[in-house]
Formats: C-alpha cells, sequence, structure tokens
C-alpha cells in the first residue's frame, strides 16, 4: 500500500508542486489517500530516499525536486511517449518549419552532396505544460513523396518518414554531447542562457542501413535524465 501511495504522490507532484512547495501534513495526506498516517509515513520515507522531498525537524515536508523521465541512452523512444510513460501529460509546439539546403558537413553525414534541399522541422515537447526538449529534425526533400500540410508535423517524425517518404527508422546513432543553452534555446525551454543541457545529434538510418535523416535534441535537466548500462570487456 506505501508503494502505491508513493506512486500516486509522485505523479501529483509533478502535476501539481513547485520545487520548493510544502505538502500537506501527514494526517492530511492519509485523509486524502484514505490509509494510515503509519503508511503515509512509509510513502514519504520512499520519496524522501529518492530525493524528491526533503523533511525538515518541525518545518514540514518539501518538494526537493520534481522526479525526472529516465530511459536508457540506447533506447530511442517518441518524446511524447517518453515524459507519458513517466507521470507527465506530454504536449507538442510546433515552433516552425522551413526548407534550407544541407551545409556540408550536414551532407557529408547523410552521403549526399552538399546543397541538397531539406525540410527542417523545430519542435518543443512539454511535460505538464513547461519546455521539456527542443528539437530540430533535418529529412532531405528528395525523400519526400506527398504532400503534407502543417499540422501533420506536429506527429512523430517517424510517423511523418513513414506516411510521406514510405521510409521506415530501423536503428538511430547518437552522440551525446553536453552543451549550453543559446539565447534562442534559452528562450525555447525557459532556462537561463548559458545553462548546461544535454544535447543529442542523431543520425536515422533504414531497415537497409541507409542515412535518411538528422536529429538535434536538447533536453531539461529538471524533466528528463538518460542511462547507460556499462558492461566489462
Amino acid at each position: 500500500m506505501a508503494a502505491l501511495v508513493a506512486k500516486s504522490l509522485r505523479r501529483e507532484l509533478r502535476r501539481e508542486y513547485i520545487v520548493g512547495g510544502r505538502l500537506p501534513s501527514e494526517p492530511e495526506l492519509a485523509e486524502q489517500y484514505g490509509v494510515s498516517r503509519g503508511t503515509v509515513r512509509q510513502a514519504l520515507a520512499v520519496l524522501e530516499r529518492e530525493g524528491v522531498i526533503i523533511r525538515r525537524q518541525g518545518a514540514g515536508t518539501y518538494v526537493h525536486y520534481i522526479s525526472r523521465a529516465q530511459i536508457r541512452a540506447e533506447h530511442a523512444r517518441e518524446y511524447s511517449d517518453l515524459l507519458r510513460s513517466s507521470g507527465f501529460e506530454p504536449g507538442i509546439h510546433l515552433n516552425s518549419f522551413h526548407f534550407e539546403p544541407l551545409s556540408e558537413a550536414l551532407a557529408a553525414q547523410l552521403d549526399m552532396e552538399p546543397q541538397t534541399p531539406s525540410l527542417v522541422v523545430c519542435k518543443t515537447f512539454s511535460a505538464n505544460g513547461q519546455p521539456a526538449i527542443y528539437c530540430i529534425d533535418r529529412i532531405p526533400t528528395k525523400w519526400i513523396i506527398s504532400e503534407f500540410v502543417s499540422e501533420e508535423l506536429e506527429r512523430p517524425i517517424y510517423d511523418f518518414l513513414r506516411d510521406h517518404c514510405n521510409l521506415t527508422i530501423a536503428h538511430d546513432f547518437a552522440e551525446l554531447i553536453p552543451t549550453v543553452a543559446s539565447p534562442e534555446v534559452a528562450d525555447i525551454l525557459h532556462v537561463p542562457p548559458g545553462s548546461p543541457l544535454l544535447r543529442f545529434d542523431e543520425t536515422g538510418y533504414d531497415v537497409v542501413g541507409a542515412p535518411v535523416y538528422l536529429s538535434t535534441t536538447y533536453y531539461h535537466d529538471n524533466f528528463v535524465r538518460f542511462s547507460v548500462l556499462r558492461k566489462r570487456i
């Protein structure tokens, strides 16, 4: 029972509270969840061990940090699904889209000639209404075989590639890059310029192993963190 209360509290903290916010008292939480104070105390102990809350003697219980989505770095998941599975209410905002030629460096990653035309799609994924992930996708226009409307660009990139390019992505190769927020990215993710961020530069490959699209993604540390399973060799 304590584990269920801890899970419900964890979900509520993501939705209703901010860092530093004070939680109701143990008796109030016990009444809210219909359990004993002992069960509430056990649930709070779980969250305290996780670092989600901090209890101050005589002062109450406070949110220490809003727990983040945890994902294995080697697992590719659609961002809305990632946020939803971690208890957040996801949202997608299409910041912009335009067409531009690939630079020499970007074209080389796709085995294409420099100045190859590409569709550039910029989207922000939110968690409980707060910007959590900013993504820039680049798709060479040679792959696009059917017309589309802007609303379709708010869908997952994998859906767009399937429906308008007849491409299925088999795997992505990603480089993890510690970076700081430029003024533009800082404004989008609501962080001060120069704030540390994790950036993924990804190349998506189709079922025959050909590189077909590029993606640059910035993750807000308050909402998403990655883990890696390392094995000795």
